[in-house]
């Protein structure tokens, strides 16, 4: 956003430079008022003044981020590593710590109602994704059987009944495993 402040203040400056060049004692009439070549420069160098100050300012802005970024990228850790330290120091829940403007580390107490329902819903998205561990995983030999090719028919045609899959049970060792149609391992 810079660069347009910096195209706009040099085509005010163009602009008192024509006036003065080409009208320096004229009168100029813009939607009915009517305005002194000299009101008009000073309306304009008003604008330069303004938009070079918030060049500046941004300027200054930007640099001064920069510079806080870069300190809290190399000294940031330290702080964190002071604070951890002021915690093993006083112990997590010291009034002392307040003196330095740190407040104790909060625990979340879940109920036994809230560790159901969590527990509840990592089985509802295990069953559903088909999430396994090593040993079910392991448990699961055999070829698995192929999915149907799926066809669409047009609209208000009869639907064709699905195929019938006829599942023969593999036979590994001492353990055996049957594939049930859907994915799911029967025992």
């Amino acid at each position: 956003m810079t660069a347009p402040l910096i195209v706009l203040i040099a085509q005010l400056g163009q602009l008192i430079s024509g006036l003065q060049k080409n009208q320096p004692n004229g009168t100029i009439v813009i939607d009915g008022t009517s305005y002194t070549t000299t009101e008009l420069i000073q309306l304009l160098q008003a604008l330069i003044d303004a938009l070079s100050s918030t060049v500046a300012a941004r300027t200054a802005y930007r640099d001064a981020v920069h510079q806080s970024d870069a300190l809290l990228k190399t000294d940031g850790p330290t702080v964190t590593a002071l604070k951890a330290s002021l915690r093993i120091t006083y112990g997590p829940d010291s009034s002392t710590l307040s003196q330095y403007g740190l407040s104790p580390r909060k625990v979340t107490v879940r109920t036994a109602e809230e560790k159901a329902i969590a527990a509840e819903k990592a089985r509802a998205t295990r069953a559903a994704r088909h999430t396994m561990g090593k040993k079910a995983k392991k448990a699961i030999t055999g070829a698995t059987a192929s999915a149907a090719p799926t066809v669409t028919a047009p609209a208000g045609a009869p639907v064709p009944a699905a195929p019938s899959v006829t599942v023969t049970p593999v036979t590994s060792g001492t353990a055996a495993t049957s594939l049930i149609p859907g994915g799911a391992t029967g025992h």
